[in-house]
């Protein structure tokens, strides 16, 4: 993993947090070799930054959902409630949602399972397509609270007032 400054230290740029962005050694030599435009490794400090993770993963996540939404087969993947786990940073920001679709209460010594349908919201399929289309316009617009995506529908807990505070 290189830190790469996004304003070039030879054109005064610095140190600073905001200047810097991870890149792995390859993406950082296209760079640098200028077949990875500037425009789109501000739009990837962007997007870094809006999902709050460095972690590739999280992207990776991402286009695998957008990927999946277009593929008939895919659109029908299900995830274990430990995979929600992993993707609670994506549900928690809006950009998954997460539908019940199988529950079982176990029998003949297996767990008990749940399965779910994992999709992108609105706002996760905005970002993934601004991100892919490299336009930081886009990008902003995805990531504003004034676009009016919807808000989550409150859990039947929260609705009823019984829902616990931390």
């Amino acid at each position: 993993m290189d830190l790469h400054h996004i304003e070039w230290v030879r054109d005064g740029g610095g140190n600073d947090p905001s200047n810097l962005v991870p890149l792995c050694g390859y993406c950082h030599d296209l760079h640098t070799r200028g077949h990875i435009p500037a425009s789109a490794i501000r739009v990837w400090k962007a997007v870094l930054t809006a999902l709050n993770t460095p972690n590739r993963t999280t992207v990776d996540t991402l286009l695998h959902l957008k990927r999946l939404s277009g593929d008939s087969i895919g659109q029908h993947a299900v995830y274990s409630g430990g995979d929600l786990l992993q993707l609670a940073p994506l549900i928690n920001g809006g950009l998954v949602s997460a539908e019940g679709t199988q529950a079982g209460s176990g029998s003949a010594g297996r767990p008990p399972f749940a399965v779910f349908r994992v999709l992108l919201t609105q706002k996760g399929q905005d970002l993934v397509e601004a991100w892919i289309a490299g336009s930081s316009e886009r990008l902003a617009n995805s990531l504003s609270p004034e676009v009016g995506y919807p808000p989550l529908e409150p859990s039947a807990e929260e609705r009823s007032g019984s829902a616990a505070n931390y």
